[in-house]
């Protein structure tokens, strides 16, 4: 969908290489709008034309700040954005934006992947049968067990270097599922010891695996107020899931998405297809 837009925003001498295009979000639900903008509006004089199309999706509004539709009908994939600006000294320049349309996202969410001084055939099964059939999934690891004093335990070393192979695939987003996974790890305790606790993990994830961890789950998906503050403080945590009370200020994953399994360990189309509510983003 193409046109054309024009702007009066005032600036002083124009820096070509700094303008951009910037979009109040990432992911366009089907049906929905984001934002575009140029930017940095200092670099943009008086009497620029803006030229905005779409590949797929539609460019509703004027000027330099516009909005991007995702109609109803469009299929899930990437859209590029694009915008030619004329009247600048040195002629027409353009720039992209690329945003993810989606109807519905769907997290394979799995635990917890330890090694107790071997990983278990069947977690090797999964995540190899996944990457196969390239598909992407999650696995929520206890940190404790990638702690360099235990790599004189059998498997250690095989594990850790295992466990970098898979992360490297990109099928496998491996996340913080607490330190020890020992009960009530993030309930009823103190500030800093959960705080401790959520450190270990990012840190034995980073100096250990070379994985930055940016998903939580706390053990038993059981937390209290004060596991809302100690992760909101954390810099690295951008999305919690199964996160339990308010006060959160990550993007929170609730647990009411359908349930993959009958019990644990028998996953179940039927026991999915019942609890799956098509309205979740």
């Amino acid at each position: 969908m193409l046109c054309v837009l024009f702007g009066t925003l005032a600036g002083a001498q124009v820096n070509v290489k700094a303008i951009s295009v910037a979009s109040s979000t990432k992911a366009v639900r089907v049906g929905s709008t984001a934002s575009l903008h140029v930017e940095p509006a200092a670099e943009l004089t008086a009497g620029l034309t803006f030229q905005w199309s779409a590949q797929r999706g539609l460019i509703l509004g004027s000027g330099s700040n516009v909005s991007y539709s995702a109609p109803s009908g469009l299929n899930p994939g990437f859209d590029v954005i694009s915008v030619v600006i004329s009247g600048l000294p040195d002629g027409p320049v353009k720039r992209y934006a690329v945003v993810f349309v989606y109807k519905q996202f769907v997290v394979l969410k799995a635990d917890d992947y330890v090694c107790w001084d071997y990983l278990a055939p069947e977690w090797k099964y999964y995540l190899e049968y996944m990457a196969q059939r390239h598909i992407k999934t999650s696995a929520g690891i206890v940190a404790q067990c990638t702690e360099p004093s235990w790599n004189d335990l059998p498997g250690y070393a095989d594990f850790v270097q295992y466990t970098k192979d898979q992360s490297k695939t990109r099928y496998v987003e491996f996340w913080n599922h607490g330190y020890d996974h020992s009960l009530n790890e993030f309930v009823g305790k103190t500030y800093a010891v959960q705080k401790s606790h959520l450190d270990q993990a990012q840190a034995l994830g980073r100096n250990v695996l070379g994985i930055t961890f940016t998903a939580f789950d706390a053990p038993f998906n059981e937390n209290d107020a004060t596991t809302v503050q100690v992760v909101n403080e954390n810099t690295d945590i951008a999305v919690w899931m199964y996160a339990q009370g308010t006060g959160s200020t990550k993007l929170v994953l609730s647990r009411d998405g359908g349930e993959i399994e009958s019990s644990t360990g028998v996953p179940s189309w039927s026991t999915f297809s019942a609890g799956m509510q098509p309205r979740h983003p």
